[in-house]
């Protein structure tokens, strides 16, 4: 914008640079334009592929979240963009629908507002838009007010949820809500990271993790931060050690209440958050430690316990080679056996077998 007005200052000498953009932003129209003509080849070619390899029952699932978008679609058009329309812009409401069709038409049938943006401009001139608010609006307003992105987002974060079969609570889809009403506008939520995990992935060791830094991290001015977080993590590092009780449970999402509290800073006040969140969604895991003694994720050493399947083993005695300790005996082409008195569950012999005879547990 600022050097929109700079063209505009230098008068008759910013007109080659105005014709410039001009031809510019009409030859992106027309290769947009190409685009649109041949995506519904690609498309087709996508869905094709998807219905060969998966068949027709993978999108069902997909048709529903596509029947709710666009019920959610004409929800939004019907009780927002029309009444603005009839006692705002005062246009009649059958000639506004009749005008905008085909950008209405483009932007359902690709997904993108950026696709229908030529087309839009074309028709809002026609509806009697001059081409200089046209041209200016409408670009501004398809960058920084996306109610569909939003609408988008908030259906595709639920459906992905549920797929995934992870709990969404009212509070956590109103959160869900907020954030794809702040990305429609534009507005820049800060820096973030991405952390993505798997089934391999302990949360408890997770919440460990971020204790650590915490405790490390901790000033030492207020006694919840400084002696709080260390009790937590003792708390952590007992549960994963298998020496933890549902007591300890009970007790250290208390204490995480109380660290939040009474700290002075952010730091101390978000250093439980770790905790209780994956105490929060990821419990089972923690009954796994202190009920069944067992790391369902295969990650925490005291925890776990290496196996030979011996209809499987076939007495290579690769892994009596590799093991550090001495913990794996047997003789060549019979089943070996693990001593679990002198193993250091390193996972070095694990590495190494090539049939599959070697579990952890």
């Amino acid at each position: 914008i600022i050097f929109g007005f700079g063209i505009s200052a230098l008068g008759e000498n910013g007109r080659h640079l105005h014709r410039f953009f001009d031809a510019c932003g009409e030859a992106m129209v027309k290769v947009t334009g190409f685009v649109m003509m041949y995506a519904p080849i690609g498309v087709f070619g996508l869905m094709a592929y998807t219905v060969t390899k998966h068949g027709l029952a993978v999108l069902l699932p997909l048709g529903k979240v596509i029947v709710i978008m666009y019920l959610g679609c004409a929800i939004l058009f019907c009780c927002m963009f029309l009444p603005l329309v009839k006692f705002i812009v005062r246009i009649p409401v059958k000639r506004f629908v009749k005008g905008m069709l085909e950008p209405f038409m483009i932007g359902f049938t690709t997904c993108s507002s950026a696709a229908a943006l030529p087309s839009n401009m074309r028709c809002a001139e026609e509806l009697g838009a001059s081409r200089t608010v046209a041209s200016f609006g409408i670009p501004l307003g398809n960058t920084i007010n996306m109610n569909g992105t939003a609408l988008y987002m908030g259906i595709n974060t639920i459906f992905v949820a549920e797929v995934f079969g992870i709990p969404m609570p009212f509070d956590t889809q109103l959160t869900v809500i907020l954030m794809s009403i702040l990305a429609a506008v534009g507005t820049m939520m800060g820096s973030g990271g991405l952390i993505v995990m798997d089934e391999d992935t302990c949360m408890v060791d997770i919440a460990k993790f971020f204790l650590e830094f915490t405790v490390d991290e901790s000033c030492g001015k207020c006694t919840a931060c400084r002696i709080g977080t260390k009790r937590l993590l003792e708390m952590l590092e007992k549960i994963t050690s298998g020496q933890g009780t549902l007591e300890t449970l009970d007790e250290m999402e208390q204490l995480a209440y109380d660290i939040k509290a009474n700290s002075l800073c952010a730091l101390g006040q978000t250093a439980p958050n770790p905790v209780l969140s994956t105490m929060r969604y990821f419990r089972d895991e923690y009954i796994a430690h202190v009920v069944d003694k067992k790391c369902p994720a295969g990650v925490c050493k005291e925890l776990l316990s290496y196996q030979i399947l011996a209809d499987k083993c076939r007495g290579c005695t690769a892994c009596s080679h590799v093991c550090p300790a001495a913990a794996i005996s047997g003789s060549l082409r019979e089943p070996h056996v693990i001593d679990k008195e002198k193993c250091l569950k390193c996972g070095a012999c694990l590495e190494k077998c090539k049939f599959g005879a070697i579990i952890k547990g």
